[in-house]
């Protein structure tokens, strides 16, 4: 079995495909806060993109430790975050350009800030970002096309209503709480509006949109190592230990574009014995 954890809209049928919410029939609705519904060493690949920075930093190891406990001995783990040093590199180069005075720079120069911090403070869906991006006449659009990717440009289709969501599967989806829902509703006739403003703005920080981290290949290497897996290894987004990795098309959209430009994909093993 080949499990990918956090899949959105990239499904396979190869891979048992899982997400919060099941966009599709072939997705599984999971909770992976908690632990995997599979059983030990069941799996010789696990594949997770932009989900890991999406945790609590403290959250990160129990979910990787669950990852290694449901990899066969010898099966490779393949984590894809975003680069916090190639972003870094990135934003000091335009920086120093921007106080030079280079117009194009200082443009280039807010949009990685904007890129970086709003992805984890916002307090609405897309955010300052979003704004930013429906500017009709952005000053460096080849700049920031390439930075965000299609998957982002996808995000903003839905975000401004250019083309329809997809649909939950409600036989694969999480039932509602009843119960719950009850409850809520008789706690809602007690708030005051401040207070729904702060219910709500909790609702949406605990959605699972912002970014709780960031890693870089140090961070993340010693982060494998700790959790359990050895041989952690830089790759390319087109590169991979495992069997057949290009004919997937995880990382590229039919035209051979990287989906997410800035990304960090790094593979470790679960030690053999």
């Amino acid at each position: 079995m080949r499990l990918h954890l956090g899949c959105g809209l990239l499904v396979h049928p190869d891979w048992v495909n899982v997400d919060l919410v099941a966009y599709d029939p072939a997705v599984r609705a999971l909770d992976l806060t908690r632990p995997l519904p599979y059983a030990d060493e069941a799996c010789t690949a696990v594949y997770h993109a932009h989900l890991l920075e999406h945790l609590r930093r403290e959250n990160a190891e129990p979910f990787l430790r669950e990852c290694r406990r449901v990899l066969a001995p010898g099966g490779i783990l393949r984590v894809v975050v975003p680069d916090l040093e190639s972003w870094c590199r990135l934003y000091l180069e335009r920086l120093e350009a921007a106080a030079r005075g280079d117009a194009g720079a200082a443009a280039d120069h807010e949009y990685l800030l904007i890129e970086l911090l709003d992805s984890m403070v916002r307090e609405r869906s897309g955010g300052a970002w979003a704004q930013y991006m429906a500017q009709p006449d952005l000053p460096n659009r080849a700049f920031v096309e390439d930075r965000a990717g299609r998957s982002s440009f996808d995000f903003l289709d839905y975000l401004h209503g250019r083309r329809e969501p997809p649909k939950a599967v409600a036989t694969t989806a999480v039932p509602p709480d009843r119960k719950e829902q009850k409850r809520l509703r008789q706690l809602d006739k007690h708030l005051s509006d401040a207070e729904r403003a702060m219910f709500a703005l909790h609702h949406f920080r605990e959605s699972g949109e912002l970014h709780r981290w960031m890693y870089d290949r140090v961070s993340l290497g010693r982060l494998l190592e700790t959790t359990g897996f050895t041989d952690a290894t830089v790759r390319a987004a087109s590169e991979s230990e495992i069997p057949d990795w290009a004919g997937y098309a995880f990382e590229h959209d039919e035209e051979g574009a990287e989906r997410r430009p800035g990304s960090l994909y790094m593979e470790a093993r679960r030690p053999a014995s």
